[in-house]
């Protein structure tokens, strides 16, 4: 018969390395989606044309990328308090996301992140489940 003794005697580093790997399974989860939000851009439509004429991506489709402004701007916080922002402070990704009086949406956030919510959450999984493995198990 196999056997596991769990010791909750120090239970405060217990639950210290249990955020702590939450929050290494956070950053890895974050990282990910970061990459698919930059890969998704410009991946359908929104090119020069040869006569060096920009033709933006239809409505309803990832942006176009004209200057990579935008997806170079994309970012994603420091796990804090189990949570992590990732986006990016350029105004007019806001604007894409949900369109204005004169141009349609070109939702990139949301969309991505609706369409990676399984791979999200099966990368948070995984690496919170390795971290842990790493500070708890001896």
């Amino acid at each position: 018969m196999s056997r596991v003794t769990v010791d909750f005697s120090n239970s405060d580093r217990f639950l210290r390395n249990m955020r702590d790997a939450a929050h290494d399974g956070l950053a890895v989860a974050a990282e990910g989606l970061r990459g698919k939000l930059k890969r998704n851009m410009g991946s359908e439509g929104g090119t020069r044309t040869g006569n060096k004429r920009y033709e933006s991506s239809p409505p309803g489709s990832f942006p176009g990328v004209r200057t990579n402004r935008l997806r170079g701007s994309i970012a994603r916080t420091n796990p804090r308090r189990l949570s992590v922002l990732v986006g990016t402070n350029v105004k007019y990704g806001l604007f894409l996301e949900k369109g204005t009086a004169r141009m349609a949406p070109r939702p990139w956030l949301l969309r991505t992140m609706i369409a990676e919510k399984a791979t999200i959450n099966r990368t948070f999984s995984r690496a919170a489940a390795r971290s842990a493995a790493r500070r708890v198990i001896r």
